[in-house]
């Protein structure tokens, strides 16, 4: 095996589960260390490598870190509860709010055709005493 075909061997997932673990590596692997120091050295540095991380990657967090966040997690726990909105609230809202919308736009839509065949029986005219009178209507008022 050369040099090159071991570090490919090494780093793939039977050589890196083994320097992991810290077991044995593979058979092939082994007889090739056997006779080269330079991959032997190599393989001794990844597995200081993964040595190092480890201890690196189990740093927790900084003591006023966790205090602060078990502080606001009883704070969080102390606020009243709220009820969260039920799926039947948010559907019938959802309803009423489609039913306004559409008696909105039908009278909007209507208005100008009702109006022109007098259906629409309100006709207010302002005096000046700022009294609004309603009167019913027989026919379409001419357009001005």
């Amino acid at each position: 095996m050369t040099c090159s075909a071991f570090r490919d061997r090494l780093y793939d997932e039977d050589g890196r589960a083994a320097l992991q673990a810290g077991t044995a590596l593979p058979s092939d692997l082994e007889r090739h260390l056997a006779g080269c120091g330079v991959c032997r050295r190599a393989s001794a540095e990844a597995a200081a490598d993964l040595v190092t991380l480890r201890h690196a990657l189990r740093v927790g967090p900084p003591p006023h870190l966790r205090a602060r966040l078990l502080r606001d997690a009883d704070v969080a726990l102390s606020l009243p509860d709220q009820p969260a909105l039920d799926w039947r609230q948010a559907v019938s809202w959802a309803a009423a709010g489609g039913a306004v919308a559409a008696a909105v736009a039908t009278v909007l839509v209507a208005a100008p055709f009702l109006w022109q065949v007098g259906v629409f029986v309100l006709a207010a005219s302002v005096t000046a005493g700022a009294r609004v009178v309603v009167t019913p209507l027989t026919r379409p008022i001419p357009r001005a």
